[in-house]
């Protein structure tokens, strides 16, 4: 796999598609050099193509913010919290507030992944940087209990390709008539479905079971019972995206699939 040395003609968006598309364990560095962040190094760790953790020494929300903002913390709670991490001083967030008894396992693991996502939105304003890409061995790659689907570092992100069609003007479905209009509403739910995904323009039946499977996986509801309820009823909201995007590409019509089929028939 060949990825590009910087930011310059291509955006974090496609590094990641790319490496996520390639199932690829490694450490993408990533060193800004527009400001302000001039000079500033960041890492987006993945194993198999999952993003399972992201550094960054640019100010992003901690975790006992991040669940007050999701509902999970109440002020109170929030603010006993501080106070007891700063009287620990070196204990990891996490412990204090288990030994608290202010979330469950299931739970922490939602803020985490939260705040993983809140610190990648930082990296996606980072408009200039030179990239370098480690591979991880194998004895680290299932270390990390807290991962990113596609659906959460992918879908809606800046893209290359965006920025070439916005310049690009529109196609008005009204000048195609009624055929061309659903032909066009159906081509933008299918690319809407494969960017949820994660998944390349051109795909097998096979790929989009197996790339559901990967990102379903993540935020399946059975899987995560014991997480409080607004996190879990936003975990059941995105499996809700996953399975509408999995339905609508597995009822699609795959060539090369039902050539196959006809092949073996005959």
């Amino acid at each position: 796999m060949i990825l590009p040395g910087s930011l310059r003609t291509t955006t974090l968006g496609d590094v990641l598609g790319q490496l996520h598309r390639g199932g690829v364990s490694g450490v993408l560095q990533i060193i800004a050099s527009s400001t302000p962040w001039a000079g500033s190094h960041h890492q987006v760790t993945l194993v198999r193509g999952i993003v399972r953790d992201v550094s960054t020494t640019i100010p992003a929300p901690r975790i006992g913010e991040v669940l007050l903002e999701q509902g999970v913390l109440r002020q109170a709670e929030h603010e006993l919290f501080v106070a007891e991490l700063r009287r620990r001083s070196g204990a990891l967030a996490g412990e204090v507030l288990r030994e608290l008894g202010m979330v469950s396992d299931a739970t922490l693991r939602f803020g985490l992944s939260r705040q993983m996502r809140k610190r990648l939105d930082v990296l996606y304003g980072i408009e200039r940087a030179s990239l370098r890409f480690h591979p991880l061995s194998a004895q680290v790659r299932t270390v990390a209990s807290v991962a990113l689907g596609p659906r959460e570092f992918l879908h809606g992100r800046p893209r290359a390709r965006d920025q070439a069609g916005a310049r690009r003007p529109p196609v008005e479905p009204e000048r195609e008539g009624r055929a061309g209009a659903l032909e066009h509403e159906r081509s933008q739910g299918r690319a809407a479905a494969l960017e949820l995904l994660g998944l390349p323009e051109v795909v097998t039946r096979e790929q989009v079971r197996q790339a559901f499977r990967r990102a379903a996986v993540l935020v399946h509801p059975d899987l995560h019972r014991d997480l409080e309820p607004h996190a879990l009823s936003a975990m059941q909201a995105r499996f809700a995206e996953l399975s509408q995007a999995y339905h609508l590409l597995i009822t699609s019509a795959f060539p090369d699939t039902a050539q196959s089929s006809n092949t073996a028939a005959a």
